[in-house]
């Protein structure tokens, strides 16, 4: 039995820093390994248990912080992408709504992140702000070096090169809302990967419904208008808290709007292929990822599935 298990942990560990080694050595194609670098954490939490978990998280950090040789804001975000599969697995012992579970695996996330960033601050002899400036300048100019591996003209990377000091204070100010979206983003994968994972292990999956049918409350929409009526505001901080809130909403609600679509693709019975092409319209296409969060944001009107919900439902139509 202790050697099964821990042959399950060196197979964890193995599987997530296969995950993350392709997202830091190809970064160009790498941003499509990352939300799926929670699962092996989330699985091994609900197959084996705390310990043996928590044993996977910290080998894999480990070795992670030995391969790039530093450690720093990428090792935070290394360490928050493995606690968000332990938190999402802590989550899943509860049986609760899959708004639930994946809320309060992000809060959790959120509430470690910001201790794991003030640690390294205090560590590295820095303030916390000197510190997120460092991370954000230091990602910007690897999507530069990106962007000039990829073949994108000179003078556009010269236009962003010029106007790089403007553009790191508005990701500065955007991080919270970007740090926040991709949580609930990556939350979102994990579970829907986790689902058919846990059938073909056979463990036993959380209750959540068909998530097709899922709704966002609609208490929301208050904050959806708090946040707009901030954008408008002449104090600048509660502009932009304003503009982070409301991203955090448009995320929630393209979820929603991503559900309304493979409700229909259901309906329909089209092909998985032609699913993956559409659903990468969806995240690739700006126009077509606009019209998907208005169609998740209306559906609270219109009902665009003629779903019937009891009373006091405001996670997941049975």
């Amino acid at each position: 039995m202790k050697s099964s298990m821990a042959g399950d942990i060196a197979w964890g560990v193995v599987t997530t820093c296969l995950l993350i080694t392709l997202a830091l050595v190809f970064p160009l194609v790498g941003f499509c390994f990352i939300p799926f670098v929670p699962v092996p954490t989330l699985f091994y939490r609900c197959k084996l248990g705390r310990n043996p978990s928590f044993i996977l998280m910290l080998a894999a950090m480990t070795i992670l912080t030995v391969f790039t040789g530093q450690m720093g804001f990428d090792s935070i975000m290394i360490g928050l992408l493995l606690l968000t599969g332990y938190f999402l697995g802590e989550q899943f012992q509860k049986q609760q709504s899959v708004d639930e579970t994946i809320t309060k695996s992000c809060a959790q996330a959120l509430g470690a992140g910001a201790v794991g960033a003030f640690g390294f601050s205090l560590i590295s002899a820095t303030t916390l702000g000197d510190a997120v400036r460092g991370f954000v300048r230091q990602n910007l100019e690897l999507t530069l070096r990106i962007y000039k591996d990829a073949g994108v003209a000179q003078e556009t990377i010269d236009a962003i090169a010029g106007a790089q000091e403007t553009i790191e204070l508005i990701l500065v100010r955007l991080l919270p809302a970007f740090i926040a979206t991709s949580l609930l983003f990556i939350n979102w994968i994990s579970v829907l990967s986790a689902q058919h994972l846990f059938r073909i292990k056979a463990l036993p999956f959380p209750e959540f419904g068909r998530l097709n049918r899922w709704k966002a409350p609609e208490f929301l929409v208050w904050g959806v208008i708090l946040c707009g009526v901030a954008v408008f505001l002449p104090q600048t901080v509660v502009r932009w808290v304003g503009v982070n809130g409301l991203l955090i909403f448009a995320t929630i609600y393209c979820f929603q709007g991503i559900a309304i679509a493979a409700f229909y693709f259901d309906k329909k019975k089209l092909p998985k292929l032609l699913r993956v092409v559409l659903y990468g319209m969806i995240l690739l296409q700006p126009l077509v990822f606009i019209v998907v969060i208005l169609l998740g944001f209306f559906d609270m009107w219109i009902d665009f599935r003629r779903i019937t919900r009891a009373p006091g439902d405001s996670s997941t139509d049975r």
